[in-house]
């Protein structure tokens, strides 16, 4: 067989994209094949949403905690103002009606911030999740195939150049290529085997939190399954708030969050990474 690196353009283009394509799949398979194990350790609701959405949703669940119990209101759909209604016995909970008032989703995540690293924390200690460290390396596992795809289109580039060939799509994959390696690299889900676990056993559990949670389970419905669950409901305020906040470049915060992705409050924490 020729060398691929002699081959015309169009033919080695077409071999380049068949080659993505086979990276795309093994990037997308080796992160579970090496995924940890992890230890068994239990997680708290704070825990829970921040398996399933990171620091957001932790903030999500606290902020419908409070606007159940009534210690927080919205008003005009905006801002945030304190209720008459007893609320904030965690340190979250307090810090949140805390914040300068009124408040806005940006100040609420600015007084949140410094509580979701022990949340963050807890679930490293108790093997649920990886630490930054263990997710980059993940990442840059996962990573190899763009990246020895990268290599071969760099070889081409500089065979083409060398001979003076057009390389105009040939960047532009690399380009893509480049990308793909940073996305594969960063966006890791930082969740063990037994974080996993322990997010899916809590939302089998409390799966009839998804239609139909009582005040008292608010908190607990948002931390699993996002501010959706409060769509139509009394405190549907704070799930159109998210929505807004997501079609600006937000959160969102509706769905599930990315599992444990990066993102949001102001980097207070995300599991991404």
């Amino acid at each position: 067989m020729t060398n691929p690196l002699d081959w015309n353009g169009p033919a080695f283009l077409f071999l380049y994209g068949a080659l993505f394509v086979v990276a795309l799949i093994l990037a997308a398979i080796i992160p579970g094949r090496i995924r940890p194990e992890g230890r068994g350790g239990a997680a708290d609701a704070d825990g829970l949403a921040f398996l399933a959405g990171a620091g957001p949703r932790v903030v999500e669940a606290a902020v419908a905690r409070l606007l159940a119990a009534g210690a927080l209101v919205v008003q005009d759909g905006k801002r945030f103002l304190r209720g008459d209604g007893a609320g904030g016995t965690g340190a979250l909970d307090r810090a949140l009606l805390a914040a300068s008032m009124p408040a806005d989703w940006a100040g609420l995540e600015k007084a949140a911030k410094p509580h979701i690293g022990p949340v963050e924390r807890r679930l490293i200690g108790n093997g649920l999740i990886l630490d930054r460290g263990g997710a980059r390396r993940i990442g840059l596992v996962a990573a190899l195939p763009f990246i020895g795809l990268f290599a071969l289109g760099i070889a081409k580039l500089l065979v083409g150049l060398s001979r003076d060939k057009p390389v105009g799509f040939l960047i532009a994959f690399l380009v893509v290529t480049a990308i793909a390696i940073l996305i594969r690299i960063f966006a890791v889900d930082r969740r063990t085997q037994r974080g996993r676990l322990a997010l899916a056993d809590a939302r089998i559990r409390h799966e009839r939190l998804r239609r139909a949670p009582t005040n008292d389970e608010t908190g607990t419905a948002v931390a699993l399954f996002g501010t959706v669950v409060l769509a139509g409901s009394a405190f549907a305020g704070l799930h159109q708030m998210r929505q807004d906040n997501n079609s600006s470049g937000g959160d969102g915060g509706g769905g599930d969050g990315g599992g444990c992705g990066g993102g949001g409050c102001g980097g207070c924490g995300g599991c991404g990474g």
